[in-house]
């Protein structure tokens, strides 16, 4: 099973977001990836692939680890080491 990424914490991710002048909308168009995507993301619903992670942190200007959890198991937080 491939693992999943996921945000660490929603509410600071929904922050940055505004922090940086963005709607959820306009994130979504800049990472490559649908409105329904990002929210899904953003309400645990699903997680995301490690290219659109990579250009949500560009566009965030922060580091992946800031923001997103890799884990094997997200239901009970298990984290695979990365690296």
């Amino acid at each position: 099973m491939m693992p999943k990424i996921r945000l660490k914490n929603p509410q600071s991710f929904k922050v940055k977001i505004l922090k940086h002048g963005y709607t959820q909308r306009a994130l979504a168009i800049k990472a490559g990836t649908s409105i329904a995507s990002l929210n899904a993301l953003i309400n645990g619903k699903r997680g995301i692939g490690a290219g659109i992670a990579k250009k949500i942190s560009i566009a965030l200007e922060c580091d992946f680890d800031d923001i997103f959890l890799v884990c094997g198991d997200c239901e009970s937080n298990q984290v695979v080491e990365r690296g």
